[in-house]
């Protein structure tokens, strides 16, 4: 196993951990990056981010991360592509490990996101992979002609809902709740779509299949208490996200959701680790919050090694 020191390990691929890495190169700390291959995690569902500081044209998630990515190792950070496997907190340091490396640092930054939420209906795991999916980005096109759904009431369902658009005949968006909650400029987009439907205040209640393939989203009317089949031949799901918080929780406080808890500089309660992105508590979900979140901890991580540099003076 190669064992490396560093000042910094960010661990995570998103723009969060992404920006972690570019801030705290850029300050001059040796720093390192533990992530998948893949860069994005849950922002490269998004095909265009039309809401980030200074970016005149709508830009993917895809290539702002690459785009970050690109700026970071020329900042100075470098990259080992291996998901982490564990983090060990001794003697005011850390030993961060995956397949075939152990990586030790001053500070740890952790930016791991979130993995989509289930519904928890019979017919979704059958039909996983089948018809059913959490990525319009990903599988839409598999669906070129046909009617989809689109379960959730959020931002990510209706930027969902506007790619799986692009090659469907139909899109219907299921909303449980009363009403969309997604951004008032999103929704504008929706009803000028003209593939584009609502159905809001219905429950799905099955996803109904036949001969490996998904033929219908079994719904419950919620006002009317009927329940009826809608003719689709693919489910794309948003109703929420996990944290992936498995590497933290034995370590640190966590909320009842599984967030784990920060002070304002996105340090948890073991000095020196910290937590950003969709993870931590109180995260406020845009994209530009996930930057901004990674940059605070990289200062503090700064700061933090400044401290450590004075005391051994």
């Amino acid at each position: 196993m190669t064992r490396s020191d560093f000042d910094v390990v960010v661990i995570g691929g998103g723009v969060g951990a992404l920006t972690a890495a570019l801030f705290a190169a850029q300050h001059g700390l040796r720093t390192v990056v533990a992530t998948d291959m893949i860069l994005g995690g849950q922002v490269l569902d998004v095909e265009e981010i039309i809401n980030y500081p200074g970016m005149p044209t709508p830009i993917s998630g895809v290539d702002l991360c690459a785009n970050i990515e690109a700026q970071a190792l020329a900042a100075g950070a470098t990259f080992n592509y291996e998901r982490a496997t564990s983090i060990v907190h001794e003697g005011g340091r850390f030993r961060v490990g995956s397949d075939s490396a152990e990586l030790t640092a001053r500070s740890v930054i952790v930016g791991t996101g979130s993995t989509p939420a289930s519904l928890r209906i019979p017919g979704e795991e059958e039909y996983a992979g089948r018809g059913v999916s959490h990525c319009a980005s990903c599988d839409a096109g598999f669906f070129r002609g046909e009617t989809v759904a689109v379960i959730g009431s959020g931002d990510s369902a209706a930027d969902g809902a506007l790619v799986a658009a692009k090659s469907a005949a139909e899109v219907v968006i299921v909303a449980r709740e009363g009403k969309l909650h997604a951004a008032a400029s999103t929704q504008a987009r929706l009803q000028g779509a003209s593939r584009i439907r609502i159905m809001n205040a219905h429950e799905p209640v099955e996803i109904v299949g036949q001969n490996n393939a998904v033929t219908a989203l079994r719904l419950r009317d919620a006002s009317a208490g009927n329940t009826f089949d809608l003719p689709v031949s693919g489910v794309f799901i948003y109703v929420g996200l996990q944290p992936n918080t498995e590497l933290l929780a034995p370590l640190v406080d966590v909320t009842s959701t599984g967030h784990v808890v920060t002070t304002a500089d996105m340090e948890t309660t073991i000095p020196g680790l910290f937590a950003i992105g969709d993870i931590r508590a109180g995260f406020a979900g845009y994209v530009v919050n996930a930057a901004s979140d990674g940059a605070v901890a990289a200062v503090a991580a700064l700061q933090r090694t400044r401290e450590e540099a004075r005391l051994h003076v």
